[in-house]
């Protein structure tokens, strides 16, 4: 069975159709209000093709096409046998067209749609704006892009520290000099095993930003044991870590790797990876311009201790004066504890251009091994 419509509204308030028939609308305002139509066929053409709160359920064998703009919300639900085109509402907001379920090899689809289920990015072809998806972090919650921007990926800012006394230090594994201005940098080894054909490293990454917190950017360098080899790049300022990308035979770096400052082995260091480390250890990370930075949980550990440490982030804001600030609550390590996991329900906000550090503040002057992270992603 099939049924032809042509008008000014040809489809209009509760309208069913059974599956089996195949509905052609043509005219101003095709179809609008609640409609629910489960058919072989469905195609429309005009102005307005489809309007209104619109629930279209496909089962049949040939699929959907919509000829024109759909202007107000739609759920589309088809069968993963089913080929859909058209163009799904260009002109409105992405978020408001809805596409559930799976679209065979060859489907089209215009403008900004909202994919649900099982999408093959192999079996869609998309034109205009990007596909939205649905991502989330490691912890199964929901993360939320804007308009045109890339998916967020979670990270781990990882740290270590030795301590023997109440003071609160953050949570690195070597002391970090934080510069203020970009330069080209040097990086040497303190042993001459870490070179390029060695036992020890061989080469390492610096991750880093700029004095704007524009980045992160990233160089590789091939070492050359005790001799400093400088950095290519110029606008080196703040170091989120560094890391050994290759080894010989010892499988870690030999000697402590230094960044310097200046070229030529120059200046005082920034920063340093620790004998055996192969990586810097800091459980700090820098916010870049236009994005905020969500932490969604701390993992705390006080090992080799008799009594507890307590754990907290701080936020600073880079290119100022203004000094690490504590702006949420505390994670309490117990002694020698296995580790906690303090997993937040609503993640920790930080602003743009700026940098967040783990501190730790041991509750007595008891040697430990602090080891702490926090998770979080940029957007």
């Amino acid at each position: 069975m099939s049924v032809y419509t042509q008008g000014a509204q040809l489809i209009s308030g509760s309208v069913s159709f059974a599956g089996g028939m195949s509905v052609y609308t043509q005219g101003a305002q095709l179809v609008s209000g609640s409609v629910s139509i489960s058919s072989a066929n469905v195609f429309t053409d005009g102005p307005q093709a489809v309007s209104g709160t619109v629930s279209i359920t496909v089962t049949g064998s040939t699929g959907l096409h919509v000829a024109n703009n759909v202007t107000t919300p739609l759920w589309i639900t088809v069968s993963s046998s089913l080929p859909i085109s058209g163009n799904f509402g260009e002109t409105d907001n992405f978020n408001r067209k809805i596409i559930v379920g799976c679209c065979v090899t060859g489907s089209t689809v215009n403008s900004n749609p909202v994919i649900i289920g099982g999408i093959d990015t192999s079996d869609l072809i998309v034109t205009g704006d990007i596909v939205r998806g649905i991502n989330v972090d490691a912890l199964g919650r929901v993360i939320t892009v804007s308009p045109g921007s890339v998916f967020a990926t979670p990270s781990i800012a990882y740290g270590t520290i030795a301590t023997a006394a109440t003071t609160t230090v953050a949570v690195r594994g070597t002391t970090y000099t934080e510069p203020n201005a970009n330069a080209q940098r040097s990086v040497t080894s303190s042993s001459g095993n870490d070179n390029a054909s060695g036992s020890g490293a061989r080469a390492m990454q610096i991750i880093y930003y700029d004095s704007s917190t524009n980045g992160p950017f990233t160089e590789s360098i091939t070492l050359n044991g005790t001799s400093p080899v400088n950095t290519v790049n110029t606008n080196i300022c703040f170091i989120e870590k560094m890391i050994v990308t290759s080894v010989g035979s010892g499988g870690q770096n030999a000697g402590i790797l230094a960044l310097q400052s200046g070229t030529a082995g120059g200046g005082p260091s920034i920063g340093s990876i620790a004998v055996g480390l192969n990586t810097t250890a800091w459980a700090h990370h820098y916010v870049p311009p236009g994005k905020k930075c969500y932490v969604t949980s701390i993992l705390a550990q006080n090992q080799g201790s008799s009594t507890a440490a307590v754990f907290f982030i701080r936020n600073k804001l880079t290119g100022s004066t203004a000094p690490d600030i504590m702006l949420y609550d505390t994670v309490r390590g117990a002694a020698a504890s296995q580790g906690i996991v303090r997993v937040y329900t609503s993640p920790l906000v930080f602003e743009a251009r700026s940098r967040i550090t783990l501190f730790v503040t041991p509750e007595a002057a008891t040697a430990a091994t602090q080891r702490a992270s926090f998770e979080f992603y940029d957007q």
